[in-house]
């Protein structure tokens, strides 16, 4: 009966009753980003295309719960299994959340609930769904289209934004780049750039240099002293809501709360380059490109790739028959249909959980802002490209050569891990790898806390890092046991 519905929210999803035009249902899944449908004996819910707008529910035979906030099920019993996955990953695979019985909807999944039965149909209305084909194509024919797709989006978000302040984080990659040069091509004004993180890093210098060369306004935002702040009300706050929705970006906290000090301004949009890297196919592993993938090299790779973020061979056996079982239907399956998959497995679960969400803090400090490598025509590009074309970014890469605005890509290279103080780390690791590989791992491992991520780093206690620095792959590591650790009152336990 209705009165065994438990409908929980902190006011950001769309509720609905009695929709009494049922084929509509997809276009109402466009127009909000997620919401609850009842219609007679059905109860429809559904979460955006990229999974930001989370919700969580729980089934049984006496009630059904649907929340938009996890803090709902704090005193629901926690799956131990999956509350590693969050340590190792910074999220749960799939469907699972770190609660037993309770699950989320994917990005673009929506779910008919019989009222009578109980029974649940998982279905989507957004595939993320990789083009498998090979073929040779047209380049010019592409780059047209390609190039038309960009300027169409980036005119409607200047056109939207036209009395705000834009601001771009520039990295030393390309995806931001692309955006800075699309803005500056459709005439967009009041723009200004930012790069962050530990004076000194090649990421800033170079995004420096591409803002002078330009003309664009450039600032650095030093996130050198953050120890004080890592632990302040404020941050843990955020920590609070972003481990109720299961998201939380840490890397870009401080740097966006800085640059919310430096403007009180309301009038302000960010717009980043997420993630026309792992768009176009620059996410998949070298050894894919080989003529073989087999099942354990697929899985392995995965774990390794996503799942790693501490070193810990128990626990990925586990996983390992896990995804096993989920993967079986790939033994036999051929190497482009593999590819297809882990790139699938990609988007559901580490960008539509841990890359995308960096918007998260936008919203947290009251700023605006716009994914416009995340629109729905340029995602719908990549993914029909043909994946000869994806393959180390293939056709990306010519793309942003043949584009090349203001000589802006005359290189594509990437930017370096270590500082102009640190930079010198990778020769020495080399030397030492000549007589004793072990030992270019034992310095690149300890090293890390000096290097690009320094800030990341300086609120751990530096006796601590000596004892887990050979335990860990990243920083991340780190910020997800204390997100793990200031969110106990999430936690309970049988």
């Amino acid at each position: 009966s209705n009165d065994k519905i438990i409908y929980l929210s902190d006011n950001n999803t769309k509720e609905i009753i009695n929709h009494k035009n049922l084929n509509s249902t997809k276009k109402i899944m466009n127009l909000y980003n997620s919401g609850i449908i009842k219609k007679k004996n059905k109860l429809i819910f559904w979460i955006d295309r990229l999974g930001l707008n989370k919700l969580y529910y729980y089934n049984d035979k006496n009630k059904i719960i649907i929340t938009d906030n996890l803090k709902y099920f704090k005193n629901f019993k926690i799956c131990d299994l999956n509350l590693k996955m969050f340590l190792m990953s910074g999220y749960c695979i799939d469907n699972y959340t770190i609660y037993n019985n309770v699950f989320t909807l994917k990005a673009g999944e929506y779910i008919e609930l019989n009222l009578n039965t109980k029974i649940i149909r998982k279905k989507n209305y957004f595939k993320f769904k990789k083009n498998i084909k090979k073929k040779k194509i047209n380049f010019n024919k592409y780059y047209k289209k390609f190039d038309l797709i960009l300027n169409n989006e980036f005119k409607k978000i200047i056109e939207k934004n036209k009395d705000r302040i834009i601001y771009v984080p520039l990295s030393g990659g390309l995806d931001s780049r692309l955006v800075l040069c699309k803005l500056l091509e459709n005439n967009c004004k009041n723009l200004i750039t930012f790069s962050y993180g530990t004076k000194g890093n090649f990421e800033s210098i170079k995004s420096k240099k591409i803002s002078q060369k330009l003309g664009v306004k450039w600032i650095f935002l030093n996130t050198k002293k953050i120890k004080s702040e890592f632990f302040s009300q404020k941050r843990r706050k955020y920590s609070q809501i972003g481990f109720g929705k299961f998201l939380t970006p840490m890397r870009e906290y401080f740097a966006i709360k800085q640059l919310k000090i430096k403007n009180r301004s309301k009038n302000i949009t960010i717009i980043n380059g997420q993630t026309g890297d792992f768009l176009s196919g620059g996410q998949l592993p070298p050894p894919f490109f080989k003529n073989k993938i087999n099942l354990n090299l697929f899985i392995n790779e995965i774990i390794n790739k996503h799942i790693s973020y501490w070193k810990d061979d128990a626990y990925k056996h586990q996983i390992k028959l896990i995804l096993k079982k989920k993967y079986n239907f790939l033994k036999n399956a051929s190497k482009e249909k593999k590819i297809s998959e882990f790139e699938k497995w990609n988007f559901y679960n580490r960008q539509a959980n841990i890359v995308i969400t960096d918007v998260i803090l936008y919203d947290y400090f009251k700023f605006d802002w716009e994914l416009p490598l995340w629109c729905e025509n340029v995602v719908n590009f990549f993914n029909r490209l043909p994946i000869n074309e994806r393959l180390g970014k293939k056709f990306y890469l010519e793309y942003l050569k043949m584009y090349n605005y203001k000589n802006s890509f005359l290189t594509t290279s990437v930017g370096s891990s270590w500082t102009i103080y640190t930079f010198w780390v990778k020769y020495l690791a080399n030397f030492l790898g000549i007589f004793d590989k072990r030992l270019k791992v034992f310095l690149y491992n300890f090293m890390k806390y000096f290097g690009h991520y320094k800030y990341l780093y300086s609120w751990i206690d530096f006796k601590f890092y000596l004892k887990n620095f050979n335990k860990i792959k990243n920083q991340e590591a780190f910020l997800t046991q204390q997100i793990i650790k200031e969110n106990k009152n999430f936690l309970k336990y049988e």
